[in-house]
């Protein structure tokens, strides 16, 4: 591995300061001639010159990069969110921390001291809890030293910039499109008992019924591990009701990605026309 060439080795060489490479390299305005500066820049590129962004961010007091915190990064709609959002900081010029939490509000605050002590400009957050009551993440948050972004969960009680879906709208919707397929009796498969955004869809996915005179077939709140990876024993144990009540006359089903792939592996969606939210 090469020695890594530092600013005060080029300067050294182009006989100049310190300061008037930096300037150069960084193409800051300064009284240096074209010739020196030509000088320079071949020198940085015949040496494979690579900047300090550590250097540079103590006297800038910006480090370039930014931090994301996820429950699950194996989740498709979290894998997807943090492909798209590293790309777009790429772009900016941004380097993107990705870290996960596993769902669990401890390691919302862990996470958050190691980014913010690793000296990112901000963060994109995505709570482990969807109901989170834990005050000392609340508090954490309240005094954050850099801005932060909370993506699709989110606590109504802090100030900060909040970017979210219309989950209503999407159950609403999907179970509308059901309807409008000639579809009747219709199971929505949600996390309601623990999950805002699963509360939320619900409430779409029954108004949408209401609204057509029909009665919601079953709805599911059972733990989300058990739907999501298929353990539909423990899911049939749980829920013997709810789990028979599914096979029907017109069969169809609102479910998310996840909660999808999770059922047909336990043959709960075998005979629906699934919709995805």
């Amino acid at each position: 591995m090469a020695n890594k060439v530092t600013l005060k080795q080029i300067a050294r060489e182009v006989g100049l300061s310190p300061a008037s490479v930096s300037l150069v390299l960084n193409n800051r305005p300064c009284r240096i001639s074209e010739e020196n500066r030509r000088r320079i820049k071949e020198v940085a590129a015949r040496e494979h010159y690579i900047p300090n962004q550590i250097a540079r961010s103590l006297v800038t007091q910006r480090s370039k990069t930014l931090g994301l915190i996820v429950p699950n990064i194996e989740s498709r709609f979290f894998s997807s969110l943090a492909k798209n959002l590293e790309q777009r900081c790429r772009a900016e010029g941004y380097a993107l921390f990705i870290t996960n939490s596993d769902g669990l509000p401890e390691n919302d605050l862990d996470l958050l001291s190691l980014l913010v002590t690793r000296g990112v400009d901000g963060l994109f957050l995505v709570v482990g809890d969807e109901v989170p009551d834990d005050r000392a993440l609340i508090d954490e948050l309240s005094g954050l030293p850099v801005p932060y972004v909370m993506v699709d969960r989110v606590v109504d009680e802090l100030s900060c910039d909040k970017v979210m879906f219309d989950h209503e709208l999407g159950g609403y919707m999907a179970t509308r499109y059901l309807l409008q397929m000639g579809h009747r009796r219709i199971a929505c498969m949600v996390n309601a008992a623990k999950t805002i955004t699963g509360r939320k869809r619900l409430v779409g996915y029954l108004r949408a019924l209401r609204e057509a005179g029909h009665e919601p077939v079953c709805v599911e709140a059972c733990p989300m591990r058990a739907i999501e990876f298929g353990e539909m024993d423990d899911l049939r144990a749980a829920h013997p009701d709810a789990v028979s009540e599914l096979p029907c006359t017109e069969p169809a089903a609102t479910t998310t990605p996840n909660i999808l792939i999770g059922a047909s592996r336990g043959a709960l969606l075998e005979d629906f026309n699934p919709v995805v939210l």
